[in-house]
């Protein structure tokens, strides 16, 4: 499907989803509206012509949508199956159970039209999802613009005989460049770069007058490196360091065409399609992935079965995973946090990457929807508004797709634009595995 058809696909599930709303809320408030009498009560949905009309309507136009999108299975997973019969008002029944089988018709309209209302945000969240690759692929590239400039330069460190220069680095996605939201959306960095005494030496660089030119090359060595790491959607390393053994005998550079790195130096970087589809793809881990829970690989999930769902209350989860990834500092719980836990000592691929936990133990019951993160999901947007690189939505028990659905397409929106972040969704039985593994169950 290419751009357009998911503009327009998204469009129109979103006119739905709001038709669907209004109609769920006239519902409700013809329910919320029934006399204490209830037996006065005469409101009942089949007399109310327009509201069927518009509800029959919203049910036709779904299935038109998702047939002329291709997609005419998902019609005969949910609007295609039989509607919700309203309770029958039988003769004999007192006015009061006819009341009351009035007002559960209005229910169980509005609890139909709130189901329709949850598939299409749904299929919202999958469109958007695929808008956020196919429309940059469709462009070509992504481009980001790179500001970087000299912060301050030591001759000589006064531990070693490196030579030491500091830089100030900003990047941000070229779209948003003169925008409102250039600054919320800038990354910022700061490298330590430096060069041994013996390679300088090596490079003729080991003379007084020659500090200008040091400079230079790391400048320009800087440069590479944010380069590199910015197409290929890597952290920046916060301290490079050039030495006889990870160099060329001779300097590869020819100084007299490095810029002068006392003026702020600003360039635009492109991420081709491979490196930008390669980013998307990799973006969600698993607990296999994550070294800090290394040992839950031991266990497999039949082991965990006969201890789900589990009895653990958030705290006590969010003080087992402090105990096992290394956090000495436990966060308290309170009302306006960003994050249940965010910490620095979880371990990827043999590094240190900086997460951000939403932890949700047994006070929240069944299954974890969207409906349960927050207010609308706003828990999932506070989550991956933490400037951190692993997103992680923990669960008891079951975690509902969408939730899922909600976290990776936010996820994919900021490695899209060059963010380099990542997701991990725990439900009961990885919970269970790594718990088990550490020995706290």
């Amino acid at each position: 499907m290419n751009l357009n058809q998911n503009t327009y696909k998204l469009n129109r599930f979103q006119a739905l989803l709001q038709r669907a709303y209004e109609l769920a809320d006239y519902a409700r408030s013809k329910f919320d509206s029934a006399p204490l009498a209830i037996g006065r009560y005469r409101g009942h949905v089949e007399d109310d012509k327009e509201f069927c009309r518009q509800k029959e309507q919203l049910r036709v136009e779904i299935k038109s949508l998702l047939e002329q999108t291709g997609d005419p299975l998902a019609y005969e997973r949910l609007i295609a199956r039989p509607e919700r019969r309203s309770p029958s008002i039988k003769q004999g029944y007192s006015p009061a159970w006819k009341g009351i089988a009035r007002c559960r018709c209005w229910w169980d309209a509005k609890d139909e039209l709130l189901e329709i209302a949850d598939y299409l945000e749904e299929s919202i969240l999958k469109t958007e999802s695929q808008q956020v690759t196919s429309g940059q692929m469709e462009a070509g590239c992504v481009q980001k613009r790179v500001a970087f400039h000299l912060l301050r330069k030591n001759k000589m460190d006064w531990a070693t005989d490196n030579f030491e220069c500091l830089f100030d680095v900003a990047v941000v996605d070229s779209r948003f460049v003169g925008q409102p939201r250039e600054r919320r959306e800038t990354d910022f960095y700061r490298i330590k770069v430096g060069m041994t005494w013996e390679l300088r030496v090596n490079w003729g660089l080991d003379d007084d007058s020659a500090e200008m030119d040091i400079v230079k090359v790391l400048f320009e060595h800087s440069r590479e490196h944010i380069v590199e790491r910015v197409q290929k959607g890597l952290q920046f390393e916060d301290e490079l360091l050039l030495t006889t053994q990870n160099s060329p005998d001779y300097c590869p550079y020819d100084i007299s065409r490095i810029a002068d790195p006392a003026t702020p130096v600003s360039f635009v970087v492109s991420l081709d399609n491979q490196d930008l589809s390669r980013q998307v793809q990799g973006i969600e881990l698993f607990v296999e992935d994550i070294d800090s829970f290394s040992k839950a690989r031991n266990v497999q999930p039949q082991e965990v079965k006969a201890l789900l769902p589990l009895n653990l209350s958030e705290d006590e989860i969010q003080t087992f995973f402090e105990e096992i990834i290394g956090e000495n500092f436990h966060q308290e719980d309170w009302g306006g946090e960003l994050n249940d836990l965010v910490t620095s000592q979880v371990k990827v691929g043999e590094k240190r990457v900086r997460a951000a936990f939403l932890l949700k133990g047994s006070g929240t019951r069944g299954k974890l929807t969207i409906a349960k993160c927050g207010k609308n999901g706003d828990q999932i947007i506070r989550l991956v508004e933490a400037p951190v690189d692993l997103y992680v939505i923990q669960h008891i028990g079951e975690i509902d797709q969408r939730v899922i659905y909600g976290l990776r397409s936010k996820v994919q929106l900021k490695v899209s634009e060059g963010q380099r972040c990542q997701m991990c969704v725990l439900d009961g039985t990885e919970t269970a595995r790594i718990l088990k593994a550490y020995g706290k169950i």
